[in-house]
């Protein structure tokens, strides 16, 4: 039977969907997007080469066996693949996977397979078949032990396994094997066939470890290559400023940039580059073409007719070369930006910190005033009180010098501003402008190769109905629209239109990411000045407030201990008045007494006291 190629008829129809009814399913197969397939199954389809499958970003089952295929290729896109069968084809060479590292299961079976080459990045598999195929070489089995979650292998019908020491020189070889030939590999015979080639086996272990070591070797060149095509990949689009991601590759010793592993230095710039597309607004431009194609609802079809689409090959570079330059000039343009953002802010943390310090001045020099007074107050009580009250004059002016120090300080930054948002709003529009230009020519592009497009459909439309061209299209789908001019045109004016309409859109997202950034920074300006301000009218009534309450404590503490000496001062007065008339009347008493006392009569009482 004649082979044939993967059409979107045969996709559409080799879509698996589980879990419906058999009416829905094949409906859901007619209008499920690609990028949602999680298994294709093209078993049995007298498939003679694999293409066509792109746009499948969910596939984990692939399914091409009891085909005509003699060459593994165009699979290296699908890296979500787990599992893999090619069995029962025409393949001679493995070859075309080592992109596919998460597959877990691959079915080489009943090929034309001679060598063993091609799985060493399929770390992950963990089922291997490769029976019915050629493999003569019994000492190739050694190739498998790479391969350390390998539990089951096939090898069955190959010329290796007609030798009698076959099963058990495998089984020897093997890291982790359970299953070989869908036969369990039990314990006692794995120990004994370690046990039968433990000379070849540690022979084979010191090699793999010298291997490993140059293994190591290898892929830490290779990384350093890439890290270097990656510093070129952004000195080619970052301009000028690429070499700030050398040092963005090792934040743990700037200093020594090299002393990080090489990984994690080309990791640590990934995510640099990736923040920089995000700060910068240019996010999503490098797949706009791709993304643009997935969202057009003819796209595919028109993929049928054969020739039709020629002239987006000229449209994508196109793409290609606007986008490239766009990124360079916006780089350029956002480290341009953030140096102004420096530079106002320097020159608004400068004025204001002079503010401040005259601030602080004034306050520390009433400070010094206020303690001197008080202790002034207190050694002269006698203008105390008047000095105390003059000190909450002087408080009122310390308050209104710090008022009238702000609202200076608020102007100069508020004229600050003024001079930064000129310049500012001034490249922003800039950005804009290049973003016009940009998908302007996107527009021109997509405009012209639309033109190019009907004029090729035109020319298809007269050769289909000139000639027999039936032979040539292999598709149903490209077979019906050539046979219906108005829904042929009618498909391309709506791809057109789909096109147009995500360019309009992603304009507007990047015109409108620079408004909202102009937003942001005038917003965030504001606030900060505003917060500033009142910060320091409420720190300036706070200061004035409490110097009031510690007057006026001192005056009150001044004005009692006065009262207090005043009252002292009386009480002494009247207790010294008390103790001069006590001393009279005992004068008095004694003198009494000396006259009515005879030494002669001395027992005679004397006379009753005056009362």
């Amino acid at each position: 039977m004649e082979g044939k190629a993967i059409t979107t008829e045969i996709i559409r129809g080799a879509i698996k969907v589980e879990g419906l009814v058999p009416e829905v399913c094949e409906d859901r197969k007619k209008t499920i997007p690609l990028k949602l397939v999680t298994c294709l199954e093209f078993s049995f389809k007298c498939i003679k080469e694999i293409n066509y499958l792109i746009g499948f970003e969910c596939l984990t089952r692939l399914l091409l066996d009891n085909n005509q295929l003699s060459k593994i290729q165009n699979l290296s896109h699908l890296t979500t693949l787990t599992e893999l069968d090619l069995s029962f084809n025409s393949i001679e060479k493995i070859e075309g996977l080592e992109t596919l590292t998460n597959l877990t299961d691959l079915s080489l079976y009943n090929n034309k397979i001679a060598r063993l080459e091609g799985l060493e990045t399929l770390e992950e598999l963990v089922c291997l078949s490769l029976g019915n195929n050629l493999l003569a070489d019994l000492e190739d089995v050694a190739y498998f032990r790479q391969f350390r979650k390998l539990r089951l292998l096939c090898l069955d019908g190959n010329p290796i396994s007609k030798d009698p020491e076959y099963r058990l020189f495998v089984i020897a070889f093997m890291r982790n094997i359970l299953y070989l030939d869908h036969k369990l590999c039990f314990k006692a015979q794995i120990e004994q066939a370690k046990d039968d080639y433990q000379d070849e086996l540690q022979e084979l272990k010191e090699k793999e470890l010298q291997e490993e070591i140059d293994i190591k070797n290898r892929l830490a060149k290779r990384a350093e290559t890439e890290l270097y095509k990656m510093l070129e990949h952004i000195r080619v689009e970052g301009g000028e400023h690429a070499e700030d991601f050398v040092l963005l590759g090792n934040p743990d010793d700037q200093e020594d940039p090299f002393k990080c592993p090489l990984k994690q230095r080309a990791q640590n710039i990934l995510n640099a580059w990736d923040d920089l597309l995000v700060k910068a607004n240019l996010v999503g431009l490098d797949g706009l073409f791709e993304r643009m194609l997935e969202e057009d609802p003819e796209h595919t079809r028109l993929m049928e007719v054969p020739t039709l689409l020629e002239a987006l090959d000229e449209y994508k570079e196109i793409h290609r070369t606007s986008t490239a330059e766009l990124k360079t000039t916006i780089i350029g343009l956002y480290y341009k930006q953030q140096e102004e953002i420096k530079l106002w802010q320097a020159a608004m943390k400068e004025d204001v910190g002079k503010k401040d310090d005259e601030s602080r001045a004034i306050v520390n020099s009433f400070e010094e005033l206020k303690k001197k007074t008080i202790q002034e107050a207190f050694e002269d009580r006698s203008t105390g009180e008047e000095k105390l009250k003059s000190l909450l004059t002087e408080n009122n002016v310390m308050k209104y010098q710090l008022m009238e120090l702000e609202v200076v300080c608020f102007d100069e930054v508020q004229n600050l501003w003024m001079q930064f948002e000129e310049v500012f709003y001034a490249m922003i529009d800039v950005n804009k402008q290049h973003y016009a230009n940009y998908f302007g020519v996107l527009r021109n592009a997509e405009n012209k190769a639309a033109e190019t497009i009907l004029m090729q459909a035109a020319s298809l439309l007269e050769k289909y109905i000139l000639t027999d061209m039936d032979e040539e299209v292999e598709s149903d789908e490209a077979r019906m629209l050539l046979k219906d001019k108005d829904g042929l045109i009618g498909a391309i004016q709506a791809s057109h239109d789909a096109h147009t309409l995500t360019i309009d859109s992603w304009e507007d997202e990047k015109l409108k990411n620079e408004e909202h950034t102009r937003k942001v920074i005038t917003e965030n300006a504001k606030f900060a000045a505003i917060k500033r301000n009142r910060e320091r009218i409420q720190e300036t009534w706070y200061i004035h407030d409490n110097n009031v309450q510690e007057i006026n404590a001192e005056l009150h503490r001044l004005q009692r201990a006065s009262v207090i000496l005043s009252s002292g001062e009386g009480n002494f007065r009247s207790a010294s008045k008390l103790s001069s008339r006590m001393g009279s009347f005992a004068a008095d008493l004694k003198r009494t007494r000396a006259s009515t006392r005879s030494p002669l009569n001395s027992n005679t009482a004397p006379p009753s006291l005056p009362t």
